[in-house]
């Protein structure tokens, strides 16, 4: 609270409430206690909605409307409202409802008559509101002036008239009456109007070259330009974790950043190359897993059980060097997964697998494509996840008992090497293509580096080949699958063209 006129205390004081990320409106009504009287000039109150996760940062607009009622402010001022873009892990839980004036007003209109409490408009009075943009100020005028005046934005517009009576200069202690004529004219601290130099557009002067004339029915190509971003969405129909699991994983990958790349050994490379991949129960997978032959696994998890995440011991694709700036070809990566059955899921969601790959180290208790450095495709939803602890994004199918699918990633140089002055956000470092099959036609596809949503989408960081990437199969509830490692090409159901 800043206190703006002082006063004697018979009389009321006025001062601004600021308060750029909300205060409780309840907090206000002891304002009636103070003494002197406090009269509330200006409430300075946000109103869009934000939340961290679910701990509230900005209070809104439904609290900063209780509270200019509450505190009776001449002016409300929308200030903090801007949209900052942010990054990092704790900008993927952040989420903003953004409100206009007109909207909240309706809102709590429809709320309130549905209650049978009334209209909240009619309870605004007099308030002037304004939304003050980045670089903008307000001039207050005391609660005994007039509207208040934008300097530096959008100008408000208002007609100058001359006061009453004369100024006190032109009066004398008998209170004898002279004739005054007040002065033409604004006084020197108003806008002074000067008569423009041209004719107005409707009497333009013969002779006069008008500009040339733009065809705006013609649209440009607009084939070259990228798709627009997929929306993504903000829960699974089928399958979702709990709050508390997810904050601890989003906890745990803050204390253990991705590591970086290592330089494999020849016979761990060799390895890999001929399919020899095995796979790492951790200790949330609840049942069976057994190796059935070179690069061949068999499980099953039991009905009920909780998100799990397999991870293959050693990397599939090897960031040091396969990376086809080091060896200026192609890299893919590939593995297919067999769902056998599905049992009995958990709670209400169904039974699930999702296969992918990610960074190391992960949180094993969530499901590959939930947390930093990971992506995949989810069984029970057919969805993409890519960085996304929430809802993922439409893709494909659900992933059906009997069916064979398989998820494959390509590393390529990209068609446009970096440019000087680029960064890696506008060109990619290495061009990553991801591709999805189902008993052996390769069905859908997607661009590691499509266009992204700028407030949504968390990137790609960890996946675009400057890592090394795991195979990653995640279940839930009871299923029951096989998992292929081939080091030919012949032994897979997809057989590329």
């Amino acid at each position: 609270m800043f206190n703006i006129r002082s006063a004697p205390r018979d009389e009321a004081t006025e001062g601004i409430i600021y308060s750029p990320h909300g205060i409780l409106a309840d907090g206000l009504e002891r304002l009636s206690l103070a003494s002197p009287r406090i009269k509330v000039l200006a409430l300075l109150h946000g109103l869009h909605n934000i939340k961290l996760s679910v701990k509230q940062l900005n209070l809104g607009a439904h609290n900063a409307l209780r509270a200019q009622r509450i505190c009776g402010a001449k002016y409300w001022v929308s200030t903090h409202d801007e949209v900052k873009m942010a990054g990092g892990l704790v900008s993927r839980f952040m989420k903003r409802k953004v409100w206009t004036i007109d909207e909240v007003l309706e809102d709590e209109k429809r709320r309130l008559e549905k209650s049978g409490a009334g209209s909240p408009i009619a309870d605004m009075g007099d308030v002037h509101f304004k939304n003050l943009g980045s670089g903008e100020s307000l001039l207050l005028r005391s609660l005994r002036g007039s509207h208040p005046e934008t300097v530096g934005g959008e100008s408000s517009q208002h007609q100058y008239a001359a006061p009453l009576g004369p100024p006190p200069s032109h009066r004398n202690s008998k209170n004898e009456q002279y004739s005054y004529v007040p002065p033409s004219g604004p006084p020197p601290g108003q806008a002074d109007y000067l008569q423009p130099s041209h004719s107005p557009p409707t009497h333009l002067q013969p002779n006069v070259e008008l500009p040339p004339y733009h065809d705006w029915t013609v649209i440009e190509d607009t084939a070259l330009l990228p798709p627009p971003p997929s929306l993504g969405h903000e829960t699974s129909p089928s399958g979702n974790a709990s709050l508390s699991d997810a904050d601890r994983a989003h906890h745990w990958c803050r204390m253990y950043p991705m590591i970086q790349p290592h330089q494999p050994t020849a016979a761990q490379y060799d390895s890999v190359k001929a399919g020899g991949i095995r796979l790492v129960k951790p200790r949330e997978y609840q049942g069976t897993l057994s190796m059935t032959g070179a690069g061949t696994w068999s499980g099953s998890t039991a009905a009920g059980g909780k998100e799990a995440c397999l991870l293959s011991s050693l990397p599939c694709y090897f960031a040091l060097p396969d990376s086809p700036l080091v060896t200026g070809q192609k890299k893919n990566i590939y593995f297919e997964v067999k769902v056998k059955s599905y049992g009995r899921g958990r709670g209400g969601d169904a039974s699930s697998l999702a296969l992918g790959y990610c960074a190391m180290p992960y949180p094993t208790w969530r499901m590959p494509g939930w947390e930093r450095g990971s992506l995949a495709v989810h069984g029970d939803d057919g969805r993409r996840y890519v960085n996304d602890s929430w809802g993922g994004k439409d893709f494909t199918g659900a992933i059906q008992p009997g069916e064979t699918v398989g998820l494959g990633m390509e590393f390529s140089i990209p068609d446009a090497p970096p440019s000087y002055g680029s960064t890696p956000a506008q060109t990619p470092i290495v061009k990553v293509e991801i591709f999805f099959t189902r008993n052996g036609i390769r069905e859908a596809g997607w661009s590691l580096h499509e266009e992204l949503d700028a407030q949504n989408d968390l990137g790609v960081y960890g996946l675009d080949g400057q890592f090394d990437l795991y195979a990653a199969i995640g279940t839930f509830g009871g299923v029951d699958y096989e998992v292929y490692f081939h080091g030919k090409s012949h032994l897979w159901s997809y057989q590329p063209a």
